[in-house]
């Protein structure tokens, strides 16, 4: 695998789409829970390590001051370079996935809790949440690093490898766009209105065994998802 910098192609500077505040309520609360998949706790659950909201940051009369959001270009299968982001960490559990999980990962609609790890990926500074990444991960003992309540530095696909002895071979990637969830829109400081793009990518081994299904949520008007191909396939 190469460095966590792969698959980025290009930032644009402070011009990209405002932030409404300097940091939205939900972002300093990420432990609420996911509509998307009604969880937020569980036996390995932690609370939020994201910093407490900013109250040092000159703002007008008519309210906090915008700040701009970044805007960034990410290949289908890529992601912002670390460098250029500050991860927090939301949460680490054991939950009963999602229905949309459970067919991604060839689950028995039974099955047991998998580890769900959330986090929140923002600018450098820490204001700014630029994305929501949540992976599902079946298989993973309590006792495993990928189960404890601290970040994974480096690209997941090699913490996988790393750590679960599964090395991903090959990837399923979807991409869609719909209004956000009330988490979404909290956590992203967006209107209801608005549009998020929600990528989801299932990773599988050699013989196709599915292992890890992550979806990522970025804002529509500062994220562009592009991809190369050749002209005849």
């Amino acid at each position: 695998m190469q460095d966590s910098t792969r698959g980025y192609l290009a930032t644009t500077g402070p011009e990209g789409a405002d932030s409404a505040a300097p940091m939205p309520p939900g972002f300093a609360d990420a432990t609420a829970p996911d509509p998307r998949t009604g969880a937020g706790s569980g036996p390995h659950a932690v609370p939020a390590v994201l910093p407490a909201q900013r109250t040092d940051l000159p703002t007008p009369s008519s309210g906090p001051r915008p700040l701009p959001r970044p805007a960034h270009t990410i290949t289908l299968r890529g992601q912002i370079p670390e460098p250029m982001t500050s991860t927090h960490l939301v949460s680490v559990s054991y939950e009963a996935p999602p229905a949309t999980v459970v067919y991604a990962l060839a689950l028995r609609p039974s099955a047991a809790h998998i580890l769900v790890r959330r986090q929140v990926i923002a600018d450098p500074t820490g204001r700014i949440a630029l994305e929501i990444r949540t992976s599902y991960t079946p298989g993973v003992y309590p006792d495993s690093p990928l189960a404890q309540s601290q970040p994974i530095p480096g690209p997941w696909p090699d913490a996988l490898a790393v750590h679960l002895n599964l090395r991903p071979a090959t990837s399923r990637t979807d991409v869609t766009a719909h209004h956000p969830t009330p988490y979404q829109a909290s956590i992203l400081n967006l209107d209801s209105t608005a549009i998020v793009l929600v990528r989801d990518v299932t990773l599988y081994t050699t013989h196709g065994d599915p292992i890890d299904h992550t979806v990522s949520v970025w804002p529509a008007d500062s994220t562009r998802i592009t991809d190369t191909a050749p002209a005849n396939s």
